[in-house]
């Protein structure tokens, strides 16, 4: 894609390997534990020679699909539950809600000019270029849903007992 003129964001639908499975798994935000696998990102977007793999784009945003993680358990969820999530969604910057029903997570493209070392040594003869969740935003604002989600099943779920005890009395 080097030199793409009119390519500014790209899209992973099948993005689940590139997001750290731990933060899904542990339902925990903490900042030693971001949203985005690192390792995994580099080698889809860096060759063997570290060369970045949109040198020359005006790419500023790639956006990975967390439909995964999401969609089952909003599907879940009584219908105005789900729209409050939706709005959510709608609300957060870091987070687009495609019209087809996907979620995606959205990540900024960061460029450093020559001048600056890059931490990872990502050297290109502009710069580095690299994929960040700068301020952990991203990992926030997943987070932010997946607590919505919770509460709403957790609030389902109360009802449900208090029926149940309801009934047995």
């Amino acid at each position: 894609f080097s030199g793409c003129i009119n390519l500014s964001q790209v899209i992973f639908l099948g993005g689940k390997r590139l997001l750290e499975q731990e933060f899904f798994a542990r339902g925990l935000f903490s900042r030693e534990c971001g949203l985005l696998d690192q390792g995994a990102l580099n080698e889809m977007v860096f060759d063997k020679n570290r060369n970045f793999a949109f040198h020359g784009c005006p790419l500023v945003t790639v956006k990975v699909s967390i439909s995964w993680a999401l969609s089952e358990r909003m599907s879940r969820l009584p219908p105005e539950c789900r729209v409050s999530v939706e709005e959510r969604i709608h609300n957060l910057v870091r987070l687009e809600f495609v019209q087809d029903g996907n979620i995606l997570a959205c990540f900024p493209l960061v460029r450093r000019g020559p001048d600056n070392e890059a931490e990872d040594d990502f050297d290109g003869e502009d710069g580095d270029s690299f994929i960040q969740d700068t301020n952990l935003a991203t990992a926030r604002s997943v987070y932010e849903v997946l607590q919505l989600i919770s509460f709403h099943e957790l609030k389902e779920s109360s009802i449900l007992i208090e029926l149940a005890l309801w009934k047995s009395i």
